[in-house]
């Protein structure tokens, strides 16, 4: 029965708030759009970069992350479920890795001090960052599963869509960021870092509204419990 009422739940988080969903997506596909222009040579204004540090569309990303931890921060209130916590905690510190570049530089450390070298397809760089990004895996993840198996069924299956999101993210994070790094022509090379860059705006997008949609629904339960 519990398992029907939080599928009808979830099918209730889905239905709700398209208009937000429409909006965000919005946003994202206009910052591709507008990528595209700058990449024609139609427009001049380098804010327009996707693959770029502190631009529009990177703001735009971290207000994202942002909403992310402030809904993760008010599930934990109105659900008493402290994997939202975790979440919240991840997502802060994925806002400020974005906005220091921590992985960035602290890959540049890793790989100075374990002398990796060049190879003729990828800098060192890039694999000092997949070290900093299996050293977050291994972090993140033994947390997960312990709080996941102190989590309610209902929050589980929520644990469940939001790791996809986290996977999708961390496929374009890693994996398509790995490949835009490959010493490529310089148009494909741009074509692989709007492909990295507008994924991860799409991932986050799906993820703040599936996250804000289970934040109302909850905080609607309970101001009917009050």
């Amino acid at each position: 029965m519990s398992r029907l009422l939080h599928i009808k739940a979830i099918a209730t988080i889905r239905q709700n708030n398209p208009l937000l969903l429409f909006l965000l997506l919005a946003g994202d596909f206009f910052f591709i759009f507008m990528f595209g222009l700058l990449g024609l040579n139609i427009i001049r204004d380098t804010g327009f970069s996707l693959i770029h540090d502190q631009t529009y569309s990177e703001i735009y990303q971290y207000i994202k992350f942002f909403w992310l931890v402030l809904c993760f921060s008010f599930l934990i209130y109105t659900t008493r479920e402290y994997l939202y916590g975790l979440f919240a905690v991840a997502f802060s510190f994925l806002l400020l890795d974005d906005y220091f570049q921590i992985h960035e530089y602290s890959g540049g450390v890793i790989a100075r001090a374990l002398n990796i070298p060049d190879t003729t397809m990828l800098e060192a760089v890039h694999f000092g960052e997949l070290l900093v990004f299996a050293i977050y895996g291994v972090l993140f993840l033994p947390m997960f599963a312990v709080m996941y198996r102190s989590s309610s069924a209902n929050v589980r299956r929520h644990a469940v869509v939001l790791i996809g999101f986290v996977a999708a993210l961390a496929f374009f994070a890693v994996v398509v960021d790995l490949l835009h790094g490959l010493k490529l022509p310089f148009v494909i090379r741009h074509t692989i870092g709007a492909i990295e860059d507008g994924g991860e705006l799409l991932v986050i997008s799906g993820m703040f509204w599936y996250v804000y949609s289970m934040a109302n629904h909850s905080g609607a339960d309970v101001g009917q419990r009050t």
